[in-house]
């Protein structure tokens, strides 16, 4: 999948955490344009589901399960477990 602003900011809406930015690859703390940056770039399914759940304590459950809808559940349920 590709990602985008969109796909990104739902992830991180009250601010990204370390763990969540160290999956896209990018060091803690960001340098600016990070964002800007990854933008575009190709990712798994499962990267991004990893990506979201790390973030997930920090978004309102609702809104996060519809945001997550269109993904897997089973590899949704996966990263979950690790965590």
């Amino acid at each position: 999948m590709t990602l985008t602003k969109q796909l990104l900011h739902p992830a991180g809406s009250n601010g990204h955490n370390a763990k969540q930015l160290a999956v896209l690859g990018v060091k803690w703390p960001p340098a600016k344009g990070w964002l800007k940056k990854l933008i575009g770039t190709q990712i798994s399914e499962e990267r991004y589901a990893e990506f979201v759940s790390l973030g997930r304590r920090r978004i309102k459950e609702t809104k996060a399960e519809g945001w997550l809808s269109k993904f897997d559940h089973t590899a949704m349920m996966q990263c979950q477990k690790r965590n």
